[in-house]
């Protein structure tokens, strides 16, 4: 098993999300992942996939998000290192998703304060604070009309 995850760590390091045939590479590695005895253990490495290329085209939200997302809540401690690190558009996305779902007021609250730190963060690329803006000001539209 501990090979199975390296293997699949070392294919996913070696990643070309710009390669036009990425989309079916994903489509190949996400039944791989999912049969992992810990498919949590692959969050990490994908997280570092979309920093590492914050503008390629991962899906709509696309096959790895799919994956991590079966797992909610167990990658939600990844989705905020991630964002704190570096922010992406995939990942601000991924993080506006669970906004949109039912959440307590507390939950709630400690979400938007993570999307309202991208957008504030100077050191994050403009394109990506405007994402988190965004994703901020369809939050505040949401809380008014609940």
């Amino acid at each position: 098993m501990k090979q199975d995850i390296e293997r699949l760590k070392a294919r996913l390091r070696a990643a070309n999300p710009d390669d036009p045939s990425f989309f079916s590479w994903m489509e190949e590695f996400v039944p791989e992942a999912e049969k992992l005895e810990n498919p949590t253990s692959m969050f990490r490495i994908i997280f570092e996939l979309f920093e590492a290329n914050p503008q390629s085209d991962f899906g709509c939200p696309g096959p790895l998000v799919h994956f991590i997302e079966a797992h909610y809540p167990k990658y939600l401690d990844e989705l905020k290192n991630s964002i704190g690190q570096s922010p992406t558009p995939h990942t601000l996305w991924m993080l506006n998703r669970i906004l949109n779902s039912r959440l307590n007021p507390q939950d709630r609250s400690d979400l938007t304060s993570i999307l309202r730190s991208a957008s504030e963060n100077p050191r994050v690329d403009e394109e990506v604070r405007d994402c988190a803006i965004e994703f901020l000001e369809l939050q505040q539209e949401h809380d008014l009309n609940h």
